[in-house]
């Protein structure tokens, strides 16, 4: 979001603009205010393209068809001048990220919001369809997640069924990896054609990935082939949505399910796992929307956009309280419960050979508030409206304006800025703030600490350095999105991006020293691993490169059957290990790079769902199929295989006194024992499935949806926690060093918490 400009118009039809949201192939989109105070989001063409006489009738038809439309889980249009010069649409404001954003960014849902989000969007196309428009572009970037739930947006190239095709020539419409069969072939795409994007769309969802997905490099030809001729990849999808989501990519449109069944069955789905009417996502993901309502809002504030039309989206019992700056009534607080990924039922037995001893340690409810017996909050959190404001959904304007491009923009200041090194601080005991550093955007990443210094990324794509004793900023570099924690080797601070790029960055100066470009990775995901003055990357050609921390190059390694490589590499000593692409742990001379053994370790298909991790003497790699691995690294030979209940290793495991830390893909933490696999005692957490914890002193970090928590070590019993004053999450694996925890929040800030 940006101030507007003196080339901006200050009116709209009787909309008053406020900032510029965004701009995209069709035009320009501004947030804008009705004469009543309303936001809106106002279209506005291209001029050269209102000149364009079959322009404006596609316009004029994506107005008609978008204004047929009404339902819950759809943004309505407001208004239209089609004959205006430029024309313009004004469209309902819709408060959430992009699901594209939020799989990109956080990774795949949890079973629960998958069947919230079913529900919502089949709803939403039921809609859709009851008017007799086919959508014909459902993806991720055009479905937006309100708190109360998804947003259908885009009817950009809708048209009434009857039409059939836009021109006589029958071009393909759509997106590449969610069009259907008949779209792909150039053949009438009716309303089971929506159905077919649908399970493309959950099927993103649930896997990060479009089930016909081919490469990043891929001709779409490619892509057309598969969505055609091959069946979908359904490997990774959940169990539970695997029947529906294959019975909606069924390639004869006939077979595909009625929207309206489909919207029935998956909410009577979600709230058999527990979700209540009352509460449409699991609190988890509400956090995660309402953690960026709070940076938007600053934003709003910084470019004076008044609060008092802001409050019209707010909720009605809190929005005077928020324009007032009061709290608003409390009620079950803003953690009104364990929040949770997984199915609040009572946990399945836990799998380990000694399941009977293992403990479950239930997390506490907040300080002041009763314990609930649900998971989630039966309303949104009191309070938490006036502590986020609202959220300008940056995907709002990507998408409307017909762009590509993604979509959550996080504002460069919190509503609540963290207090500044030496600012006033609650106590000086464990668990109190002993300084804070605003980074102006999230920080989603992990941070690390090496040498007295601090080293975090922000969403803006900035490498920051700070004094880790009292948070003062030595340095700051622009680069790339970062998750993985960065590291710190002979002078050279090495960190990957979320694009795959691996940068090398001159640790006393913040400059580059060198760089190198790669294929994109996971959230959380490393492609490089330093040991000593040397860094091996895998940059995503298959092969493995060894570097001096200055930049020389050494040696590179292909895999000795020519299957290639992986992104997964660790190093230690005088061995390199890497993960191929057929699922074999390698073992590499470091010197040299020659293959010292190859051992099938991953089943064949599988795919590492962590780093490759040294710790303790031992190699650890989790799998997406489940288990977490512990290999000897002198043999390649398999110690254990531990599998968290029906998830799968979320973050890298970390090891102290003989115990293995990891968490799963359901956000549960898990103590295993490092020379068995056995468990000790779990603790849901209530956070990231990608946050992972950080072990000192005998006890446990963890970044839950309480906030941060210290867990007893031996125990998994819960100490301190704490929550940020801006209300936001805080979503990635903390670091600890000299007595304190330091920990990225959605809000910007790096917390630096007293241990």
């Amino acid at each position: 979001m940006e101030p507007l400009t003196a080339d901006d118009p200050q009116d709209i039809g009787g909309f008053r603009l406020q900032a510029r949201l965004g701009a995209g192939a069709m035009g320009r989109v501004y947030l804008a205010t009705s004469p009543a105070g309303r936001m809106v989001a106002v279209k506005v063409l291209q001029p050269e393209l209102a000149r364009d006489q079959e322009f404006i009738r596609r316009f004029r038809a994506e107005a008609d068809a978008a204004r047929l439309v009404s339902g819950i889980y759809t943004a309505p249009v407001v208004e239209a001048g089609v004959d205006d010069v430029p024309p313009w649409l004004a469209t309902a404001f819709v408060p959430g990220p992009s699901l594209d954003d939020v799989i990109s960014r956080f990774g795949p849902l949890p079973v629960a919001a998958l069947w919230r989000l079913a529900a919502g969007l089949a709803e939403a196309l039921r809609a859709i369809h009851t008017v007799g428009l086919v959508h014909r572009d459902l993806k991720p970037g055009n479905v937006l997640l309100a708190y109360d739930g998804p947003r259908v947006i885009d009817f950009g190239i809708a048209r009434a069924v009857a039409e059939g095709r836009l021109t006589t020539t029958g071009p393909v419409v759509g997106t590449m990896g969610y069009l259907s069969p008949e779209q792909a072939q150039g053949h009438v795409a009716g309303p089971p054609s929506d159905v077919f994007s649908l399970g493309c769309v959950l099927a993103f969802a649930a896997t990060g990935a479009s089930p016909f997905s081919v490469g990043t490099d891929a001709l779409p030809a490619a892509v057309v082939y598969r969505v055609v001729q091959q069946d979908p990849d359904l490997g990774q999808v959940p169990v539970p949505l695997r029947q529906l989501i294959q019975a909606c990519l069924a390639k004869d449109p006939a077979l595909r399910p009625d929207p309206g069944h489909i919207a029935g069955q998956c909410a009577a789905a979600a709230e058999h796992v527990g979700l209540s009417p009352a509460s449409f996502w699991p609190s988890d993901l509400a956090d995660l929307i309402g953690a960026q309502q709070t940076a938007l809002t600053a934003e709003l504030q910084v470019l004076q956009v008044p609060l008092m039309h802001a409050a019209q989206s707010l909720q009605p019992d809190t929005a005077l309280a928020s324009l007032a700056g009061l709290a608003a009534p409390t009620g079950s607080g803003p953690h009104g419960g364990p929040a949770t990924w997984a199915s609040p039922a009572a946990p399945a037995p836990f799998p380990y050979a000694n399941a009977a001893a293992t403990q479950y340690v239930q997390p506490p409810a907040p300080p002041g508030f009763p314990r609930s017996a649900s998971p989630h909050p039966a309303h949104p959190p009191s309070g938490a409206i006036s502590r986020r404001g609202f959220l300008i959904g940056a995907g709002v304007a990507a998408a409307v304006a017909g762009g590509g491009a993604g979509a959550w923009a996080l504002a460069s200041h919190s509503a609540q800025p963290p207090a500044k090194a030496g600012g006033r601080a609650a106590g000086k005991g464990s668990g109190t703030l002993a300084w804070a550093f605003q980074s102006g955007k999230a920080v989603s990443a992990n941070p690390a600490v090496a040498n007295g210094v601090a080293y975090l990324g922000n969403a803006a794509g900035t490498l920051f350095a700070a004094d880790a004793t009292t948070g003062r900023e030595l340095w700051s570099l622009a680069i790339d999105p970062v998750t993985a924690a960065p590291t710190v080797t002979d002078g050279i601070v090495c960190v990957s991006a979320a694009q795959g790029n691996f940068y090398a960055v001159h640790a006393a100066t913040g400059t580059l020293a060198w760089n190198l470009s790669g294929n994109q990775l996971a959230p959380f995901a490393r492609n490089w691993a330093a040991s000593g003055a040397h860094v091996a990357v895998a940059i995503g050609d298959q092969t493995v490169r060894m570097y001096k921390a200055g930049g020389k190059s050494l040696w590179i390694a292909t895999t000795s059957d020519k299957s290639g490589f992986g992104q997964v590499v660790a190093a230690a000593g005088d061995a390199v290990y890497a993960v191929g692409m057929l699922g074999a742990l390698y073992a590499l001379q470091a010197a040299t790079g020659h293959e010292r053994y190859r051992v099938q370790v991953l089943r064949s298909g599988d795919s590492p769902a962590t780093n490759l991790v040294m710790s303790g003497g031992t190699l650890y790699v989790g799998a997406k199929s489940g288990p977490l691995y512990a290999v000897n690294p002198a043999s390649g030979k398999l110690k254990w295989a531990a599998q968290p209940g029906n998830g799968f290793p979320g973050a890298d495991p970390v090891t102290a006194d003989g115990v293995v830390y990891f968490t799963d893909s359901d956000a549960v933490l898990h103590a295993v024992d490092a020379s068995t696999g056995k468990g000790k005692w779990k603790y849901r957490t209530g956070g990231r499935p990608t946050a992972g914890p950080a072990v000192a002193g005998g006890f446990v970090y963890v970044c839950g949806g309480a906030g941060v928590q210290q867990l007893h070590a031996e125990t998994g019993k819960p100490g301190w926690t704490y929550t940020a004053p801006s209300g936001a999450a805080f979503s990635a694996t903390p670091a600890v060093a000299s007595g304190l925890v330091l920990a990225g929040c959605a809000d910007g800030g790096l917390y630096a918490i007293r241990a």
